[in-house]
């Protein structure tokens, strides 16, 4: 690695790696970016849930690693004997994430293979693109409506996943937040409610008023 790190240093060195090998500066920075040097991520999990008509649960589910990477493929196989009913993928457990789908597709039990659009997925998170979410929750779900006897399941594309301090730092940030839309809304009610009372008892304050005067 630092032998890398100083040819990239020497402009010569550099120019040649990129004119015979094509590989760029740029592309050895997005190399790195690949290693968990501070190790955030050792226990990052993708999951996909499948439902064979229990509903979505514990014991129907299949984890593996969840790299950091920019770029994912996850390859879930399924127990094939089993009828699904739908999926579901949690792109990563308890982290913030940013996820952009470019491909989706599964296998079935006669090693057919099926291709969905990723834009037609349901999902808990904020478009930012056309097939690319950003989630504000620990939690991220994408249901996908795959039926029937399914051997595996490939997703690829892109991703961003935050690192617990991160993640904890911007959920505060969105309960702050709550706080204060919560506060501003109870404002506008409460003055809501004050002219609605207002208006309400203004014309039996009148002829109320106009007896008191005639009695005085």
């Amino acid at each position: 690695m630092e032998l890398f790190q100083g040819l990239f240093q020497d402009a010569e060195a550099a120019a040649f790696l990129e004119r015979e090998f094509h590989y760029p500066h740029t592309q050895f920075v997005e190399f790195l970016k690949t290693f968990d040097l501070l190790d955030r991520f050792r226990f990052t999990s993708s999951t996909l849930y499948f439902d064979t008509g229990a509903g979505f649960n514990q014991q129907e589910v299949v984890h593996i690693f969840a790299p950091h990477s920019p770029r994912f493929c996850q390859t879930f196989d399924l127990p094939v004997e089993r009828d699904m009913k739908r999926l579901r993928w949690d792109p990563v457990e308890g982290r913030l994430c940013q996820v952009r789908l470019e491909k989706v597709a599964w296998t079935d039990a006669d090693a057919c293979i099926h291709d969905l659009d990723p834009n037609e997925l349901r999902t808990n998170g904020n478009v930012l693109s056309p097939g690319e979410f950003a989630f504000d929750t620990i939690d991220p779900i994408y249901l996908l409506p795959v039926s029937g006897r399914v051997k595996s399941l490939t997703l690829e594309g892109s991703w961003q996943i935050q690192d617990e301090s991160t993640t904890r730092a911007r959920l505060q940030e969105l309960i702050l937040q709550q706080h204060q839309e919560l506060r501003e809304w109870k404002q506008r009610y409460e003055r809501t409610l004050g002219w609605r009372l207002r208006r309400a008892v203004k014309p039996i304050l009148g002829p109320f008023r106009q007896l008191l005067r005639k009695s005085g």
